[in-house]
């Protein structure tokens, strides 16, 4: 009987908390036609639809796009309503350009409420012995320094402001997945850079909240575009580790990864959008956000799930067999 209580009284407890933090999260800012926002990149994927959901609201948005083919797109798709900047973040110059072009195009009356650190590549996987120091510094370079680059740069109009900075993260930062090593740890490095802004700007007014979504068919999702450059780094192998590892191993560990972002892949990009727009406008927002199913779920694994336990269902999902050197190991 005791244990009946106390379970009853645990979810309703639960069920008051939710409430509560439902309510207090509700109330957005008013004025939004004077908040402007810059986002990066904002050339496909996320950063694009946010973009565009958000001049619908008619928030003024400076969007930035890495190529001009991006940006033409873009501006194309919202009757030129939305700023757009050529912005290469893992530049410094690049950045202080953007900086400098947005302060001269705020309207008068209008103040840059918020950054979106969005922009991410990809890179290369497979196993540690497959990368190289560059695989490493390129990956860095857009996903963590560059964001990390933006922050700094903007701060001042963010200060002026009290507004937000949004860091995009990944689920996998709760949960790092294997032959995936240069993403894996920029994306750790981006929810540690972004927890310890939040606590850091939090005396001077500003929101910081980190966003880590599950998989939706963006181009970093993109299964094609990974089997070409997991394809390409195969083939430039030192011939010694294709023999450890085998043809085999290289085929399975294709196809597993491929299948995982075909059959996982949500196409519907709203929750990361709602996410962005919260982060942003929410009188009270969020410190993390999960959009997607799959994100809140490896959330909770990664937090509760015994380790070995886990570490069985990742292996088992990412590689089906064994390097052809270990096959005959007991």
């Amino acid at each position: 009987m005791f244990w009946y209580i106390l379970i009853l009284l645990t979810l309703v407890l639960w069920s008051i908390y939710q409430l509560y933090s439902w309510w207090k999260h509700r109330p957005w800012v008013g004025d939004l036609p004077n908040k402007c926002v810059f986002i990066t990149g904002c050339d496909s994927g996320f950063g694009w639809a946010t973009a565009k959901s958000l001049y619908r609201r008619r928030v003024p948005v400076f969007a930035g796009c890495l190529t001009e083919e991006g940006a033409h797109r873009l501006r194309e798709e919202t009757c030129d309503g939305v700023d757009t900047i050529l912005i290469d973040i893992s530049e410094t110059k690049s950045i202080e350009r953007a900086y400098k072009y947005v302060c001269d195009k705020l309207p008068t009356g209008s103040v840059l409420w918020g950054i979106v650190n969005n922009a991410g590549i990809a890179g290369v996987g497979g196993p540690l012995e497959f990368m190289t120091r560059s695989d490493y510094q390129s990956v860095m370079e857009v996903n963590c320094f560059g964001a990390v680059e933006v922050a700094r740069i903007f701060l001042p109009l963010i200060k002026k402001s009290q507004g937000r900075i949004i860091n995009t993260a990944s689920m996998i930062a709760e949960s790092p997945w294997p032959n995936m090593l240069p993403y894996v740890i920029s994306k750790f490095a981006m929810k540690a850079f972004s927890g310890a802004l939040r606590r850091e700007k939090i005396q001077w007014g500003i929101n910081v909240s980190t966003i880590e979504p599950g998989e939706f068919k963006t181009n970093i999702s993109n299964p094609e575009i990974f089997k070409a450059k997991f394809t390409k780094q195969w083939n430039n192998l030192d011939p010694a580790i294709r023999k450890e590892y085998g043809q085999e191993y290289f085929q399975s560990v294709t196809s597993a990864i491929c299948k995982n972002l075909e059959a996982q892949t949500a196409i519907d990009l709203k929750p990361v959008i709602e996410a962005y727009e919260h982060a942003l406008f929410a009188k009270e927002p969020y410190a993390l956000y999960t959009p997607g199913i799959d994100s809140k779920i490896i959330y909770y694994l990664a937090n509760y799930c015994p380790s070995f336990l886990l570490d069985k269902i990742i292996i088992k999902t990412f590689s089906a067999i064994k390097p052809e050197a270990l096959k005959n190991r007991l």
